[in-house]
């Protein structure tokens, strides 16, 4: 730890967090010198107090920087630790190998589009997620004044094509057939709330997160720290009750006593012993629960505020094509625009029929006036 100068520029060169060695520029000049003194002193009084290294604002920050400090207010914020895990290990093996070494105001958008080339055989679906992390911490560097550019600040995710779900519904019905009794019970709750299908909800349900009386249970959600309330359909509160009495465990999907954690294997064997020779995952489920519904004329908000989006635009993204049949239902509701020419013919036809009918009425009441005369004489 000590300041150095390299032609006129100055420098600090250090071990962060992780020990690994590094050097920070801050440029010519006195007030580079004196910015590099101050980093210097910053540094060894964190490793004096055992604390991490904190960056300084208005200095360089490299992308690893700017991530890890951002990881760290991601893990105190209260979020899930398993996404944080999952966003070290991608950053760490896939986007910060393929992006320049720079500081991160000099990253630019050409920049972003050689980290998706460097791996030509991505989904859509994997394009965006990769740019969508990095799009959260440029500006999060922003927000907290670290950086003051964002390389993917025009970026518009792409449309993704949804997974086409190719179990009907007597295959799933064929498939709770020959699932072993936790894997039956995981469907059910999958496809009749539409949870995410991992450890952060469907295997994370507790039976205290279900509530009889007002059937309806309540997740909560670590991907967007929220919790939201689902009800529970007529179909599966009898499973539940039946699996309320044999459980044995807190969580709602056990096996043995024991919290499961993946079904993998489970679905698989079943597949196999059902002869349903497709590609079916579970998070295909949840997918089914929001198309279905969709195709039925649910409501988008509605449908969107049961899967935990957060926000409706994100629903109406991911199952554009299954909004197909309700927007051609929607479109059929507007007035045809008619022939002028036509509204009038109709009008007047109309007029003289009136006419006519009233000609009709009053001769009627007439011969009744004189009739009544001619009794009464």
């Amino acid at each position: 730890m000590s300041v150095h100068k390299r032609g006129n520029s100055y420098f600090v060169r250090y071990r962060d967090n992780l020990g690994k060695q590094k050097n920070k520029h801050f440029g010519v000049g006195k007030k580079g010198k004196e910015m590099a003194e101050e980093f210097d002193l910053e540094v060894k009084l964190a490793r004096k107090r055992r604390q991490q290294v904190i960056l300084l604002r208005g200095v360089e920050v490299y992308l690893d920087e700017l991530f890890d400090l951002y990881i760290r207010d991601y893990e105190l914020s209260g979020k899930s630790a398993e996404q944080a895990g999952n966003l070290r290990k991608l950053f760490k093996n896939k986007i910060l190998p393929k992006l320049p070494k720079r500081a991160v105001d000099n990253l630019q958008y050409k920049h972003m589009l050689d980290l998706l080339s460097a791996y030509p055989k991505l989904s859509q679906t994997t394009k965006n997620r990769y740019f969508a992390y990095l799009r959260a911490v440029f500006n999060w560097g922003i927000e907290h004044d670290y950086t003051s550019t964002n390389p993917l600040q025009k970026w518009k995710m792409s449309k993704e094509k949804p997974r086409q779900f190719i179990l009907e519904m007597d295959e799933l019905a064929k498939l709770l057939k020959f699932a072993a009794p936790h894997l039956k019970l995981a469907i059910q709750l999958a496809f009749y709330t539409g949870m995410r299908t991992g450890k952060s909800e469907l295997f994370a349900l507790k039976w205290e997160n279900i509530n009889f009386e007002r059937e309806q249970i309540e997740v909560f959600a670590t991907k967007t720290t929220k919790t939201r309330i689902i009800d529970i359909p007529e179909p599966l509160l009898r499973v539940l009750k039946k699996a309320k009495r044999k459980a044995k465990s807190e969580y709602v999907v056990e096996y043995n006593g024991k919290r499961v954690l993946r079904v993998t294997t489970s679905l698989n064997n079943a597949l196999e012993k059902a002869k349903i020779d497709k590609s079916f995952r579970m998070t295909d489920l949840r997918h089914m629960y929001a198309t279905y519904m969709l195709n039925q004329g649910a409501d988008l908000a509605a449908v969107s505020a049961m899967l935990g989006h957060s926000d409706v635009s994100l629903t109406a993204n991911t199952y554009y094509q299954a909004m197909a049949k309700e927007k051609k239902r929607a479109a059929s509701l507007l007035p045809q625009i008619r022939d002028y020419d036509t509204i009038e013919r109709d009008r007047k036809r109309k007029k003289k029929s009136g006419t006519s009918k009233r000609k009709k009425k009053k001769g009627i009441k007439a011969t009744r006036i004189g009739s009544f005369y001619k009794d009464d004489e």
